[in-house]
């Protein structure tokens, strides 16, 4: 199996990490290891994320990772990573 982050989820993703290691270096590394090592069980589907409905309408599985979620879904034989969203913001959860 693979792993594919859309345009969006890695933009996010980078955009959080680059956010925290401005104030916290050691905890922007913790969290990027501790999303990583979820992303890579989820891969192995070691466990499966709760079944939501995203605003768009999209059924897809989320995963909470620090104060990330990770919105994802499998597609063939890939994990599709669609969001990796901040879980302070607005909800994007119908």
């Amino acid at each position: 199996m693979t792993v594919r982050f859309t345009a969006l989820a890695r933009r996010e993703f980078s955009a959080s990490i680059e956010w925290l290691v401005e104030r916290n270096p050691d905890a922007a590394q913790s969290l990027r290891d501790r999303l990583l090592a979820v992303v890579t069980s989820l891969e192995a589907r070691e466990f499966e994320g709760r079944e939501v409905t995203i605003a768009r309408g999209v059924t897809v599985h989320r995963w909470p990772v620090g104060t990330l979620v990770i919105y994802y879904r499998r597609k063939g034989d890939a994990l599709l990573v669609l969001r990796v969203f901040e879980a302070r913001r607005e909800p994007i959860e119908r």
